[in-house]
């Protein structure tokens, strides 16, 4: 008896979760890590332009976390989370 074939792996593709998912995803995230990733797929970058995520752009630490990020770049990302949020940064 032949053995039955292996079921073929589930594939998901991030791109089409709605919005409202998408962005609790990218709530998990800090603002460096949701600005560096959302670029790859538009509608990553549609749920990164949502002001609900940038109530608080945490910047603390991150030269030490992720040295190989000059300081300028993390100042501008900053500056990107502050636009973003619309007025609505809590901290």
């Amino acid at each position: 008896m032949g053995a039955l074939p292996e079921p073929e792996p589930v594939v998901r593709d991030w791109s089409e979760l709605p919005l409202d998912a998408l962005s609790l995803v990218l709530g998990k995230l800090g603002a460096v890590e949701i600005l560096m990733g959302a670029g790859l797929v538009d509608s990553w970058l549609d749920a990164a332009k949502l002001p609900e995520l940038w109530r608080c752009v945490e910047m603390v630490g991150r030269r030490r976390t992720a040295p190989e990020i000059h300081k300028d770049a993390l100042c501008a990302m900053a500056k990107v989370g502050v636009d973003r949020s619309r007025r609505r940064l809590e901290e």
